[in-house]
Order: C-alpha cells, then sequence, then structure tokens
C-alpha cells in the first residue's frame, strides 16, 4: 500500500477566536465545532443525520459536503463518492488531492441506524479479552487477551467495534485499521485539555 504523507491546508476555520465548549456537555461541544465553519457568500448547509459531515445544498458547491467531525480535516469541504461498499471523501484536487475512504455499515449491522451509545457493551471482543473504555475518547483499549494493547472504535461512525492499532506523533493520533491493502489510516488531531 502507497502511504503519501497528507499536507494540512489552511482551513475557513477560525478556531482561535471560539470560545472552548465545556467537555462535559456533548451538545454545546457539537454546537461550537458546527459554529467554526464558515461557509462561502450564498452558500447555505444542512446536516446529515448520522454522520459527521454537512450537505451544501445552495451556492457555487452546492452538492458537496463539509466535514464536522472535529479532525483535522475540519471545516473542509469535499466531494462525495460512494462505491463498492466504501464511501470515499475526496478533499483538493489534482496533486493536492487527498481521498479518505470508510467502509459503508451492512444492512443489520450494529452501525446501521441508530448508532450504539458509545462504551464497551454490545463490542464483539473475542474469547477471554476485556476493554476498559478511555476516558475522553470514543474508543476503548482491550486490557486482556491475544490483541491487549490494541484499541476498539466506540463512535458509533462506520468503524465501530473494529479494532485498531493508535499511534501519537507530532499532536497527531492516527488510527491504523487492518494490514496490507486493506489498511485505513484515519489522522485526528489531539484536543489540549485547557
Amino acid at each position: 500500500m502507497k502511504v503519501a504523507q497528507t499536507q494540512i491546508a489552511e482551513t475557513p476555520v477560525a478556531r482561535a477566536s471560539q470560545p472552548r465548549a465545556d467537555g462535559t456537555n456533548g451538545a454545546a461541544f457539537k454546537q461550537a465545532l458546527d459554529a467554526e465553519i464558515t461557509l462561502r457568500k450564498g452558500e447555505e448547509a444542512v446536516p446529515v443525520e448520522g454522520h459527521a459531515y454537512s450537505e451544501i445544498t445552495k451556492g457555487a458547491r452546492e452538492g458537496m459536503y463539509i466535514n464536522t467531525s472535529g479532525n483535522v480535516r475540519h471545516g473542509e469541504a469535499f466531494v462525495l463518492v460512494r462505491r463498492d461498499g466504501k464511501e470515499y471523501h475526496i478533499y483538493g484536487s489534482g496533486k493536492d488531492r487527498l481521498v479518505v475512504g470508510f467502509h459503508t455499515p451492512k444492512p443489520g449491522d450494529a452501525a446501521a441506524g441508530k448508532a450504539p451509545a458509545p462504551g464497551t457493551s454490545g463490542l464483539d471482543l473475542r474469547k477471554g479479552e476485556k476493554a476498559e473504555p478511555v476516558e475522553g475518547h470514543a474508543y476503548a483499549e482491550i486490557t486482556s487477551g491475544a490483541r491487549e494493547g490494541m484499541y476498539v472504535n466506540t463512535s458509533g461512525n462506520s468503524r465501530h467495534g473494529e479494532v485498531f492499532v493508535l499511534v501519537r506523533k507530532h499532536g497527531v493520533e492516527y488510527h491504523i485499521y487492518g494490514s496490507g491493502p486493506d489498511r485505513e489510516v484515519v489522522a485526528l488531531s489531539e484536543r489540549d485539555d485547557r
């Protein structure tokens, strides 16, 4: 698998000027994230239920989407493509293009329909494994069993229940799912606890 370094471009997000949301109030945090997104003149956007993005419904970029996840691409516009059971978010164009792939849930999957509440209940762990939630994060650490030291996604998104390796480097948290040609690397910005 070819892995290219992603570039963090200037985005239309005014994080520094916005007050920080109280970390204990999920609704306030979500509202603060949504408030940071700046649309272009004449644009309107509506949140897409069950996803961390909004669809641009009016303006020059109508039909594109805005990332509202709070990760390193928060506030950036992308084109959404669904193909072969995956969802692709395509940011930029030409040599600056970044394609991020996601598994889409199959009918009947835990991630389909209602998203499960974050936590360790309902996870399909292997025999002898135990998991403990990691405070302030949407994942749990596997504390016993063959995969001890790995983490399991509890976010309720399309990767809910999937196991990953966690790597922190230069202020970025990387979640590495799978291996070989099926490997997916998801980069998340680490939040400071001010």
